[in-house]
């Protein structure tokens, strides 16, 4: 250190150390089985046994017997390489080591005055939202940990934005709503980061009092310019100390930030057992920007008529859940005022031209996450996007909210005909194309034993027959069964879209045409438009009649809906059939393939051999034919494809791919259904 050996100045002595113990500017550290435990967290470890060897004297290794200035006593140097921890836990600088051991005991004492009387003034007993932007280098990052662990020796409540569990949007909000101010690190690494950007722009956005701390050399930008800076010191001493207790109270007696919870004072209520409930709470506006508060409004609006039209879900009203807008509640807060076993939460942010959603579906009873995804679309047309953003996230959520749901009252021994539904529903796609779908229709058997006049059930039964009837082994003599389900199912629940869909399979099965089944599943499609299997049907009906552009769009929307469903098999049908109908063999073709669970389907071979042989490839037409297992009678093939296949292509061409049935082995016999 370039002192004297005999001057205690500018030395840590045990003298020294004595009085900072006694003095209390360490804090809870006030004794030498105190401060071995401090020592032990912030650096190497050391026992209060290591302590006490500094004290009496007897260790050799590090404590080298001297004069003390003050003559009657004796000191001892604190071993040199325990100097940074030890200036840390009581925030002083080498500087303060200048004065000797008796001035240094004075001037210890008289700083704890000192700031415990700032401390009393700046009433720091605030609650910080704690942000560190970018990497930094390793004596910053020391620099920050060591202000975090001070501010909180004051007396600060501190909500570390870095956390791991704060990685969610919504997590880092509820922390800045409940700050009284932001304290942010920027480094020169950090200017660019968008999780800075965004975060500092949502705390001047809602007026969040805002305190800087910068590196030396850091330029910032415009929309920093009303925030209180500090220059960040490469070391946290005292005069950085000195200089934070300063902003800290300069902040802190400005009005504080309003994070009321608007005032919910609900009477708790318990979740809705029967079937998924479910709130959409405001979406969180990151962008900064006035203009992209309606966008947010507008979605968590649209969400929630999207799911309200699912009729099996209990969905909080939007003028209820509005009242969150100001403040985003934990899931627990929900569960209590509002009864939902499902919290549906997220943000918006914007990328150039592109506007970004993230969305998780929350566990209430838990706060796990059930589900989330990231959500893009350009911005040109904002309406749009809107709509189409709302879509796709509503058609993720309903099936997992589905199976969720069917594996909760697994769990509590919950079953009723509603469960007994939902789960036929499920393994309804995923039996299916089998002869018949087994699993699911003992599931609607089970229901309606529960209860007769269930029309879920009976619109279910007469699902999973013309399903059969239709791609698995079933003959026509269960129609007029089928028939009696789904017109029970359409009086019972004449406007649900379930019991549309029955009677549109009834109407497509028996034949009638193509023009009754689609007028079924266009008012299914209005009352459900986040339903991937309605708009897929619709859209192959559409693209049939010779719609083909109206059904193309239509089941390629179906797709973007539910990419990793169950149905996924279904919707490849549908849009490999809009696709011959639009002349896109190609692209039918590869839709098709990835049909693997429809290998058993008569109907998948011939829809792909008429691809073949559009394209000119009558071997691969014949060789698509002869796939065929169990061929249905010729007559029936000949009628499918004249009368209710691909309306708008010539007739002609229609009839030269006829003319390979025989050679595929697929000779005529009966006729066609009556």
């Amino acid at each position: 250190m370039g002192r004297p050996a005999q001057s205690s100045e500018g030395i840590l002595t045990t003298q020294k150390l004595k009085a900072l113990l006694a003095s209390g500017l360490g804090g809870g550290v006030v004794s030498r089985a105190t401060l071995a435990a401090a020592m032990s967290q912030q650096g190497e470890a050391i026992t209060v046994h290591g302590i006490d060897a500094w004290f009496k004297h007897v260790d050799s290794n590090y404590a080298i017997p001297r004069p003390s200035v003050d003559g009657h006593r004796r000191s001892y140097p604190i071993p040199e390489q325990r100097w940074p921890v030890l200036l840390d836990i009581f925030g002083i600088e080498l500087g303060d080591l200048d004065r000797d051991d008796s001035s240094f005991r004075r001037w210890c004492f008289a700083r704890r005055g000192t700031l415990r009387s700032r401390g009393a003034k700046a009433n720091l007993t605030l609650d910080l939202a704690y942000y560190s932007a970018g990497s930094g280098s390793a004596s910053s990052r020391g620099l920050i940990e060591a202000e975090r662990r001070w501010l909180q020796d004051q007396g600060c409540r501190v909500h570390d934005l870095n956390d791991a569990a704060m990685e969610a949007d919504t997590a880092k909000v509820r922390a800045l709503q409940r700050a009284h101010l932001l304290l942010c690190h920027l480094h020169a690494d950090s200017l660019d980061d968008p999780a800075c950007k965004e975060i500092v722009d949502y705390a001047a956005h809602h007026q969040l009092p805002l305190l800087l701390s910068v590196d030396p050399g850091v330029r910032l930008s415009r929309r920093c310019s009303p925030a209180r800076v500090l220059k960040r010191p490469r070391t946290f001493g005292r005069r950085y100390q000195q200089q934070l207790f300063s902003a800290l109270s300069t902040l802190a007696e400005e009005p504080l930030h309003a994070c009321a919870d608007d005032g919910v004072f609900w009477r708790s209520q318990q979740p809705v057992s029967d079937r998924p409930s479910i709130a959409v709470l405001p979406f969180v506006n990151f962008t900064g920007r006035d203009e992209h508060n309606l966008f947010a409004e507008s979605m968590t609006e649209d969400l929630t008529t999207l799911l309200a039209r699912v009729p099996e879900f209990f969905v909080i009203s939007h003028a209820t859940t509005r009242v969150y807008r100001h403040a985003l509640p934990d899931s627990q807060t929900v569960r209590r005022e509002l009864g939902v076993r499902y919290i549906l939460e997220g943000s918006i942010r914007r990328t150039g031209s592109q506007i970004c959603i993230n969305a998780q579906l929350v566990d209430s009873e838990s706060g796990r996450d059930l589900w989330s995804q990231r959500f893009e679309h350009d911005l040109a047309d904002p309406f749009r996007a809107q709509d189409e953003l709302a879509a796709a996230i509503c058609a993720q959520i309903e099936p997992r909210l589905r199976l969720d749901d069917i594996a909760y009252g697994a769990r509590h021994g919950s079953v009723s005909a509603w469960r007994l539904w939902q789960e036929g529903w499920h393994w309804l796609f995923v039996d299916a194309p089998a002869p018949l779908p087994s699993r699911s229709m003992k599931c609607f058997e089970r229901a309606l034993e529960m209860e007769s006049g269930y029309g879920l059930a009976h619109a279910g039964i007469a699902i999973g027959l013309c399903t059969a009837m239709l791609w698995g082994g079933l003959g026509p003599d269960m129609m007029s069964k089928a028939r009696q389900h789904a017109e029970r199912a359409s009086k019972l629940l004449p406007e649900h879209p379930v019991a549309l869909y029955a009677m549109g399979m009834m109407a497509f099965t028996e034949p009638k045409g193509l023009e009754l089944p689609l007028s079924y599943l266009q008012r299914a499609v209005e009352l459900e438009p986040s339903n991937a299997m309605y708009q897929g049907v619709s859209g192959y009906l559409l693209a049939n009649l010779g719609h083909t552009r109206a059904g193309l769009k239509r089941c390629r929307h179906a797709m973007r809906l539910s990419p990793r469903d169950a149905r996924e098999p279904f919707l490849c049908y549908m849009l490999g059939s809009a696709c011959i109908a639009a002349g896109h063999y190609e692209e039918a073709i590869e839709v098709m393939a990835r049909c693997r669970r429809f290998s058993e389907v008569d109907f998948i071979w011939i829809m792909m051999g008429f691809a073949y042989a559009q394209l000119g490839d009558q071997r691969r037409a014949l060789g698509c034919l002869r796939q065929i297992r169990e061929p249905r009678p010729y007559r029936f093939y000949r009628y499918a494809i004249m009368e209710t296949l691909w309306l708008g292509l010539p007739v002609a061409d229609k009839e030269r791919y006829l003319a390979l049935f025989p050679q595929a082995g697929l000779a005529e016999s009966l006729s066609v259904p009556a």
